[in-house]
Formats: structure tokens, C-alpha cells, sequence
């Protein structure tokens, strides 16, 4: 008791300003290009600072809905002067550390205005689509969230998170220059968003354009080295160069750094097999599979290196354990089939293929698909005729 307590700096605290707690927040300038918001609170009064500045009684309204400002009691007054400045926000702290508050990770330019920025209160109707996109994109539903993003673009054309949003989902939908074109808008506001950067560098992959693909996946490292997402299709592209001794140390070292996912060691796999080390191969695919969020597509997936690689015996039996796992995965079915018919094995490729044409497939696998099985039973019938 009396004994006198000192702040991080070593000065002693009052009574008053040990119970002080400064507020801020600049997410929504790093993610939406909205005004940071910043306020004080002592634990009963809380004021906070956007377009206009507000004051809310903890005690009677912990919900701050009523804003009692304009009456504010005169024992509120004093915390007034305590709410940080932008200023003194920006130049105490380096503005890197907030790229981990979100998944965007770009960071406002120096000479950003936030005063002509809009308050993050007159916003909200456009955060309610953000979120409602973010879902949409999550369900895989691209065309209804690009729909949605270019809807609420037309709110707030300066918003990087939504250019974001817009471009990628066209590039999912396969629109890609208009893709490019978004995804460019938002890194002209925000160099530094490292999710644009990588579906730009998807974008180009897909357009063939590997070389330019590659400057935005090392772009997007330098300015954030844990981007498994750039990581990945970097070293993709070098092993479909054929440079598998320049893609095994960067898989090697995510791995170390504990950034990897479940892509990361499949393409580490891969590498060993053409290396023949099949042990080491094989201790990569189960750590694959023991991360992964979608176990039937990296199963899969493996059978597809085998069989890339000349294991045509492993990936045959890898797409049968995954029929067997996951019955209604349409893929193993397909992929399979094609295997049997490049052995010419088509009574085994006819049964797969009628049993794929039972499973939710797309309109244009089912026509396919049903095309292949009646040149199959025709193919097999005159061959039955000509045996008699």
C-alpha cells in the first residue's frame, strides 16, 4: 500500500493515469482506406474519435449505443486529452505490425490524407458486404461474389479490400483481364497487398505469361517472407522449368519455418520422386494428408505426381483407396477411367465410367462422360461380335 507504481518508461504513474488507456486502431485505413479511429477510456468513460468524437458511459450503456458528448459529466473531460493523435500513432509504430490484424496485409502510403478518408461508422453497409463476399468467396460462389464486390465498389471506389475481392473473383471465374485490370487498381492504393499480388501472379500463370507471374510472387515475398500462398507457385514454376535444385531448399525451408501447408509437401514429394528417393516421397504425402483441410483432393493429388512421374502401379492403386475413402468424389472416377483407356483396359475404364455417371457431376462432365460410355459398349460389343 503506498507504494508508487512506474510506467514502461520507468516514470512514476499518478493515480489518475494508471487507470488511462489510449485506444486506436488503423485497420480500417490499412484494409478499407477508412479513418483509423482513436479514443481513451478509463474504465467508466470511453471517447472515441472518427468523423466526430463521441462519448459513452460504460457503466449505464457497456453496449455504447447512447452518445452523451454533448452533455459529457465533467469528470469525462480530462480523458479528452489523452485520445493519441495519427501522428503520434504513425511514428511510434512501425506500420508492418498491423498487417497480421487481417488477411490483407497492405499498409497506407506515407502521404495518405486521412482526413479526407470516409468515417468507418457511415460505412457500414459496405463492411455488411465485405463480410457477405468473404462467404460467398469461402463457399466458392465466385460469380455472385464478384456480382456482390462490384455492387458495393460503386460505394467506395477507393476501397483496396474490395478491388481485392473483385479481381480475384473474376480471376476464379476466368475473366482474367479484367482481373488484372482490379487487382492492379488495388495495388496502385496498396503496393504492398500481398493477396493481390498473388492472383495477379495466378492470373498471369494462366494468361502463360510466366516470367511476369514470377516478378509478383517474389514481389509479394518481399514483403511478407511467410506467404506460403507466394511460396507455393513460385516454386511450382520452377519445377515445371525443370529446376528441382532451386525449388527443393525454398520447400525445405518453409517446412523448417513451419509455414507450410499441405501443397508445400506434395510439391516436396514430388521433388524427391525425381530424385528416386521414394521413402523420402512417400513421408511427404502422409504429411500432406495429416494437414490438409480437403483429405480427397490431396489424395488425389498424389495419385496425379505418381502417375507424372511413372508410377503408373501407385497411382492406380492411390485412386482406388480414394474411390474407396470418398465414394461421391467425382474426380478419382474420371481420372481413372482415362488411365484405364490409356492401358486400353476398357472394360475396367467402361465400369468406372458408369459408375462416375451416378455422382454429382457438372453438366459438361456428364456429357462427356456419357459419350465415352457409349463408345465404349460400342467399341466392346463389336468386339464381342468378332470373337463369335
Amino acid at each position: 500500500m503506498g507504494e508508487k507504481v512506474e510506467g514502461l518508461d520507468g516514470t512514476p504513474l499518478d493515480e489518475d493515469s494508471k487507470k488511462i488507456v489510449p485506444l486506436s486502431t488503423l485497420l480500417p485505413l490499412n484494409e478499407y482506406r477508412w479513418k483509423p479511429l482513436f479514443g481513451a477510456t478509463d474504465g467508466k468513460y470511453k471517447w472515441i474519435k472518427g468523423d466526430q468524437i463521441k462519448l459513452f458511459d460504460l457503466t449505464a450503456d457497456p453496449n455504447e449505443t447512447v452518445d452523451i458528448s454533448k452533455a459529457a459529466p465533467k469528470e469525462s473531460l480530462y480523458l479528452k486529452s489523452h485520445i493519441p493523435s495519427y501522428e503520434s500513432i504513425r511514428s511510434t509504430m512501425e506500420l508492418s505490425s498491423f498487417s497480421g490484424l487481417g488477411y490483407l496485409t497492405g499498409t497506407p502510403a506515407k502521404e495518405t490524407n486521412i482526413e479526407n478518408l470516409p468515417d468507418p461508422e457511415n460505412m457500414m453497409s459496405v463492411f455488411y458486404e465485405i463480410d457477405k463476399i468473404r462467404i460467398l468467396r469461402e463457399k466458392g460462389n465466385f460469380v455472385e461474389a464478384a456480382k456482390t464486390a462490384e455492387d458495393a465498389l460503386k460505394k467506395d471506389k477507393g476501397n483496396p479490400s474490395l478491388l481485392f475481392s473483385y479481381g480475384d473473383s473474376l480471376r476464379h471465374i476466368e475473366k482474367l483481364d479484367e482481373a488484372i485490370k482490379y487487382l492492379d487498381e488495388s495495388l496502385k492504393i496498396s503496393p504492398a497487398l500481398v493477396p493481390s499480388l498473388v492472383s495477379k501472379g495466378y492470373a498471369l500463370l494462366a494468361k502463360d505469361k510466366k516470367e511476369e507471374a514470377v516478378k509478383c510472387f517474389e514481389k509479394a515475398l518481399e514483403y511478407d517472407p511467410d506467404s506460403i500462398e507466394a511460396t507455393n507457385p513460385l516454386v511450382g514454376y520452377y519445377l515445371d522449368i525443370n529446376k528441382p535444385q532451386i525449388a527443393l531448399p525454398i520447400l525445405e525451408d518453409a517446412i523448417k519455418r513451419g509455414i507450410a501447408n499441405a501443397d508445400t509437401y506434395l510439391m516436396q514429394g514430388r521433388v524427391h520422386l525425381i530424385q528416386n528417393k521414394q521413402e523420402l516421397a512417400e513421408q511427404d504425402f502422409n504429411s500432406a494428408l495429416s494437414i490438409t483441410l480437403k483429405p480427397y483432393e490431396t489424395l488425389k493429388s498424389i495419385g496425379d505426381i505418381y502417375l507424372m512421374r511413372g508410377f503408373p502401379d501407385k497411382a492406380r492403386a492411390i485412386f482406388l483407396e480414394g474411390i474407396k475413402r470418398y465414394p461421391e468424389y467425382a474426380p478419382n472416377y474420371l481420372t481413372l477411367g482415362a488411365f484405364y483407356m490409356t492401358y486400353e483396359d476398357y472394360k475396367s475404364a467402361l465400369d468406372v465410367f458408369e459408375r462416375a455417371l451416378k455422382l454429382n457431376l457438372s453438366p459438361d462432365d456428364k456429357k462427356n462422360v456419357a459419350e465415352i460410355v457409349e463408345g465404349l459398349k460400342e467399341s466392346l460389343n463389336m468386339k464381342n461380335t468378332e470373337i463369335k
